[in-house]
């Protein structure tokens, strides 16, 4: 396994999928991603699905991914 070195990186983005929004706050440190997606209950399972995806991919590179999903009604996960 090569040991990388990455900068301290934060960000965050809504992602649409079909009519609702996820919110998803990233950061990095090291080789550590922290996911924290915010959605409505209705697709919590397929966000976690896809961040379980997101972890075999982030995995096979030699990071690692810890990911949450935090749900909320619809008026604060704004488009």
């Amino acid at each position: 396994m090569c040991s990388r070195s990455y900068p301290p990186r934060r960000t965050s983005l809504t992602v649409g999928l079909g009519r609702e929004r996820v919110q998803l706050v990233l950061r990095r440190e090291g080789a550590v991603l922290h996911v924290i997606a915010v959605c409505r209950p209705e697709v919590a399972a397929l966000v976690r699905r896809a961040l379980a995806s997101a972890d075999a991919y982030v995995r096979s590179s030699g990071d690692s991914l810890r990911a949450s999903v935090q749900t909320t009604d619809a008026s604060t996960v704004r488009s």
